[in-house]
Parts: C-alpha cells; structure tokens; sequence
C-alpha cells in the first residue's frame, strides 16, 4: 500500500512528507482497524471470554499504534529540513537530553491515551449499535468537517503544481481528496500535532477538532454504548475510561509544559494556508519566490502580489533567459489573474 502510495503522489509531494504519510497510511489501515476489531470482538462476546493471548494482542497492537504517532512526532520535531521549511510549527522538541526525554514520554502517554479513548469508544458504539451506524456517524462527522474546510475555503491540497493544477484539475481533485481523508483520519486517530499545520488543518481547526473528539464525541459514544448494551461490567469500564481522559489531560499538560516556549501559540494561531501564503511564504526571498510558484497550488496565490512580483522581473527574465523561465511556459501554467499587464499586451 505505501508503494501505490508513494508512485501516486511522488510528483507533487516531497519524499519527507511522504516517509510521515506512509507511517500514517500505516496507522490508520492497519493498527486502528485491529485495534477496532479486537475491541468490538471483546465487547461482543463479554470480558469474561478474553483469553491472555488476546488481551495482549489488544495491547500490542494499541503499543504500535502509540510508538508509530510517536516516532512521527519525533522524527518531523527533530528534522532540521523540516524546520527550515517551516520553522514556526516544526522544530518543539528542546535539543536538551532531558526536556526531550520529557517531552517524548508525556507525549507518548496523551498519544496512547487518545488512541485508547478513541479506539475503545467506537469500538464499544460499533458493537452496540452496528457496523452500519458507526461507520454512518464516522462519514457524518468527515462531510461536516470537509464542509468547514469547503466554506474556509481550505479544501485543495497545497502541494500541487500549477501545470497540475490548470491542466489536470481531476488529478488535483483526486490528490485533495486523498489527502484530506488522510489528515481527517490522522486527526481521528492520533491527533499528530504536524497536522496543525497550514494546508493540513490549520491549527483552529487542529484544536477544535481534536478538542471535540476527545472531550465530547469519544465519551458521548462510551456512554450511548453503556446505556443500551448492558454489560456487567459498567462500573469497571466507566472507571477505566475516565482514568484514560485524566491521564491524556495531565499527559498533554506535561508535554505542553516541556516544549519549546514560542510554539505553544502554534496550537491556537488562527492562521489558514492562504493566509499563510499572504504573510510568511510570499516574504521570503527572490529565489524561494520563484520557486514557490512552480511547485504550489495558484489556488491559493496571492494573485496581487504575485502580479507584482511578475511585473517588476518579467522583461529582465526574459532578456536574462534563466534555466528555470521560459515565458510561454509560465503564460500557459499561472492563472490569468497573477500574469502581468504586459503580457497580454504582446
């Protein structure tokens, strides 16, 4: 699966992006699934029917799917490309051996603690009330969050080329879709702190999200499942359930507390990708310039801006003839709106 994968999105997106993508495809296909699976079997058949080989199967695979969202959380923290890219969101995790240790073991435990709530809530739903149910509310919840994405205007993914993007709009499509079932699972299933990022889910939205799974979703559907199933063991459950919501808190406390200082505002900065491209990208210099408008989406072009930029270097661009320019290239690839006057005027 990470093969198709990676041979699908390779021309747009970057191999770092990919390595975290695949990890996540991982997570979400295989570890979640089990993990679901093996729940909704125990709450079916009763507790009293689960074998040690099972329980530590459950456990096992609940294990798995913490250690792979932490060691994405590490690996894009800790990556000196990935901050340079983009330095306000990646880049938390203190270089000091024991404010990193600190950091990765509170994280470790919000991570399992959010995947166990998760995992176990709909799981209990699923087996109370049905896979057809379950999985009903689950694409309720996604055409909710695309509709926010939709009115934000945030919805195309960000890493598709102009030539892309003008030229094979079903393909754009297809990635956007594909992504954005990704980031919405990744938000389900391990609230990754990368997908707060701009062009993920900007960290609102990041907030809201995971704020409202793991604070009111997760227990309402624990507690509907509770009410109708009734299984013996309800005072148990409710006690471990609580336990894991109190822990995840105190556990997201703790990571907070330990980062770095100047990325707590990242959690909460109302900051979307084309504000983003406005503010930070676009002041970047000549050469990032360029670049960015070969490789991102001119969705979300600041189309004044970029307009400008084009007057002020087109003529010299094309007395100069650099590798990367070839004027009826770029005539063909930018929207109409970003091209400058003179253009038109030839």
């Amino acid at each position: 699966m990470c093969t198709i994968f990676d041979n699908l999105l390779a021309f747009v997106v970057p191999h770092s992006i990919i390595l975290v993508l695949t990890k996540g495809a991982e997570l979400t296909f295989e570890c979640y699934p089990q993990l679901i699976i093996q729940l909704a079997s125990a709450f079916l058949q009763g507790f009293d029917n689960i074998t040690s080989v099972r329980a530590s199967s459950i456990v096992f695979s609940l294990m798995s799917a913490t250690f792979i969202v932490s060691n994405m959380f590490y690996d894009l923290h800790t990556s000196s490309h990935m901050h340079r890219v983009s330095p306000s969101y990646y880049g938390m995790i203190s270089s000091r051996t024991v404010d990193k240790l600190k950091t990765m073991l509170s994280a470790f435990a919000f991570f399992l603690c959010y995947i166990a709530c998760g995992t176990v809530s709909f799981s209990a739903f699923f087996a109370t009330f049905g896979g057809f149910v379950a999985f009903a509310l689950l694409a309720a919840i996604f055409i909710l969050y695309n509709a926010v994405k939709m009115i934000h205007r945030e919805w195309y993914f960000y890493l598709i080329p102009p030539t892309v993007w003008k030229h094979r709009r079903h393909m754009a499509i297809f990635v956007s879709i594909l992504t954005t079932i990704f980031i919405f699972f990744g938000l389900t299933c391990s609230a990754l702190p990368m997908l707060r990022v701009p062009g993920f889910a900007d960290p609102r939205m990041y907030l809201i999200y995971v704020s409202f799974q793991y604070l009111l979703l997760n227990p309402c559907l624990f507690y509907l499942s509770l009410r109708e199933s009734g299984w013996n063991e309800v005072r148990l459950l409710v006690v471990l359930f609580a336990s894991m919501m109190i822990c995840g808190i105190i556990a997201l406390i703790c990571a907070l507390r330990s980062i770095k200082r100047e990325y707590l505002k990242s959690f909460v900065t109302r900051n979307s990708y084309r504000m983003q491209t406005r503010s930070i990208y676009w002041d970047e210099d000549y050469e990032q310039r360029v670049k960015w408008l070969t490789k991102h989406n001119p969705y979300y072009f600041p189309a004044d801006q970029v307009k400008i930029f084009l007057s002020r270097h087109w003529e010299q661009w094309k007395r100069d003839r650099p590798a990367w320019f070839i004027a009826d290239e770029w005539e063909k690839m930018l929207p109409k709106e970003c091209l400058p006057d003179l253009v038109f005027g030839e």
